[in-house]
């Protein structure tokens, strides 16, 4: 799962074009997955991305659900 999210590859190629990006909350729940996992792999590899030099300036999660959405925000207090 985690590599569906950008990586330090996607990020360096496009470096100079890309200022927002958008990723669906894949996986979230869906199938049994479990919905705090799937979030914590997210904003992993989203945050690990944007750790390396990149131009992206907004990473944009759609929710489809609002469980996602609140454990989301849950996962991401401790990144900042």
């Amino acid at each position: 799962m985690a590599s569906l999210f950008i990586s330090p590859s996607h990020t360096k190629r496009y470096n100079q074009q890309i200022r927002s990006i958008a990723f669906p909350a894949i996986s979230c729940g869906t199938y049994g997955y479990p919905i705090a996992q799937a979030c914590d792999i997210a904003l992993r590899e989203i945050s690990r991305a944007l750790q390396q030099e990149t131009s992206v300036e907004q990473v944009i999660i759609a929710c489809f659900d609002p469980r996602v959405k609140q454990c989301l925000i849950q996962s991401g207090q401790g990144l900042a």
